[in-house]
């Protein structure tokens, strides 16, 4: 058969044996675990990151320059759930661009590329800019612990990022590459 070579920078797994990556910017959609891939026929342009859903089969999220969409329908269709409408906007009226996307419950956290890092408490209806404690707002990657009584946030823009040394339970922290040089604390309200 044909071979593609690609650069992927997600992949995610979704319902049962779903599996869907950002492969070149486009959706492609597995339905047998990676055995054979398809393109998604609705995916976005200039996508950033995509997250499936396990919960739900065929439901996946796409995020990039036009913010954050989702499709129950294994990416055939996209439908907005975070833009400039709804709060997803660095300046009132530009929509964000998502670079990362954690959930838990209720609560999703978005990271953009020009923005830092907004919230939602209620699955995506609204957002808001959450960025006490934060130095830069050109989040690239975003990864979310569950803790109790909080969760814990790693946030930055380079590849790999570990906890503070000596952090408090509960607050979310991070600490970037090269060199450990610049060091964020980020609490989620």
């Amino acid at each position: 058969g044909d071979s593609y070579y690609g650069s992927v920078t997600d992949i995610s797994f979704g319902n049962g044996s779903e599996v869907y990556a950002n492969i070149d910017g486009t959706i492609y959609r597995s339905a047998n675990s990676g055995g054979t891939w398809a393109p998604a026929s609705g995916s976005p342009n200039y996508l950033t990151t995509v997250q499936a859903d396990p919960a739900a089969a065929n439901s996946v999220f796409a995020g990039g320059y036009f913010g954050l969409m989702h499709s129950s329908d294994g990416g055939t269709t996209f439908t907005s759930v975070a833009g400039a409408a709804n709060g997803l906007t660095p300046n009132g009226s530009d929509v964000a661009t998502v670079s990362r996307l954690v959930r838990s419950g209720a609560n999703w956290l978005i990271a953009t590329q020009e923005a830092g890092i907004f919230r939602s408490s209620n699955f995506g209806s609204s957002w808001t800019g959450s960025n006490n404690g934060l130095d830069a707002t050109n989040i690239r990657a975003l990864g979310m612990i569950p803790a109790s009584p909080a969760p814990r946030l790693l946030a930055g823009y380079a590849a790999s990022l570990r906890p503070t040394p000596g952090a408090s339970p509960g607050v979310a922290c991070g600490v970037r590459e090269p060199g450990w040089a610049s060091s964020n604390s980020y609490a989620p309200p």
